[in-house]
């Protein structure tokens, strides 16, 4: 019995199907325990709007993990992007600048997070650790106990017009192409697999991490504009929890811990519509929002012993 269920847990088919089979196992439960209200339109629109935010970081991240490494300060890369976008778009009144600037400060936290572990030698882990506290600190700091705004007719109008699901499949279409047919994705994948063999094989293992993390901040950059566009503002509390939802929504939707070639970049999209549905379904039943984070936390715990197969020996990652 042990024997066919190591079978059945490292098949590839179980690995692709268990997203799915999680997220529709989900719905179906809420459906019952919320006496159908999860499937009522504003309870739909909800899922869709979480995860339409958390799905644009979570793709923009799965280039970094994809490459074997893991990055914990995109929720705060995304909020403090849409604050200084905020902030650009008062100083000018102009959307083209705002959408410039939040990407260029998405991208540009990223690239600094990056150059800053391959200069200093290291881990990407602590790297992007340190920049989430300074992130944190710098949210508190602009904000100063305030909101800062966009005109309210600004961000309904850009909503009406579909800007955000537009610029969502955009970028989605766009990572796609990246992640699956070009030369940049393969490196990338390979360098998550084996950054020893991608080294020995002539790829720049330096380069494809940090275009990993540039991707990364250009999600980032995204995800900030939704935060503008859904709720025309940015509070101390934007934001709250998003750096673990982004790791949960990569795993939960199938991502190998360890990134390299069974690496999918749908993981971020399926694993968005799990964590909405899993928070709304829990606040319609009534659940504590401060438990609704341990829910979070056992099926990210079963996901990873039921999803990912400890190799018999480690693989040491350096910055090479």
């Amino acid at each position: 019995m042990k024997e066919k269920w190591l079978r059945i847990k490292n098949s590839r088919t179980f690995h692709n199907l268990l997203p799915i089979i999680t997220f529709i196992v989900l719905a179906m439960a809420f459906a019952i325990g919320t006496g159908g209200r999860i499937i009522n339109k504003a309870s739909i629109n909800t899922i869709v709007n979480q995860a339409m935010l958390l799905g644009i970081i979570s793709t923009g991240a799965v280039f970094v993990f994809a490459s074997g490494n893991v990055n914990i300060a995109m929720g705060g890369t995304t909020v403090v992007s849409a604050i200084v976008a905020c902030l650009a778009y008062n100083a000018t009144e102009s959307i083209a600048v705002m959408f410039l600037t939040s990407v260029a400060v998405g991208i540009g936290i990223m690239g600094v997070a990056c150059m800053a572990s391959v200069i200093f030698k290291v881990g990407f882990m602590i790297s992007t650790m340190i920049f989430m506290t300074i992130l944190a600190s710098v949210q508190v700091w602009m904000l100063n106990i305030r909101t800062v705004s966009i005109p309210f007719a600004v961000s309904s109008g850009l909503s009406k017009a579909n800007v955000p699901i537009l610029i969502w499949i955009a970028f989605f279409l766009f990572c796609t192409v990246i992640f699956q047919n070009t030369k940049i994705g393969r490196s990338i994948r390979m360098v998550g697999e084996n950054p020893i063999n991608a080294l020995q094989t002539g790829i720049s293992v330096k380069k494809h991490v940090i275009i990993a993390h540039l991707l990364a901040g250009l999600g980032a950059g995204l995800g900030g504009l939704i935060i503008l566009m859904r709720s025309s503002s940015v509070t101390e509390s934007t934001g709250a929890g998003a750096n673990m939802d982004v790791m949960l929504a990569i795993v939960l939707g199938g991502m190998p811990v360890t990134g390299g070639y069974k690496s999918k970049i749908y993981a971020g999209l399926i694993g968005a519509l799990i964590i909405s549905i899993l928070n709304t379904g829990c606040l319609l039943m009534g659940v504590d929002a401060m438990f609704i984070q341990a829910v979070k936390g056992v099926f990210f715990i079963i996901l990873i012993f039921m999803a990912n197969k400890r190799s018999s020996t480690l693989l040491v990652r350096e910055i090479l």
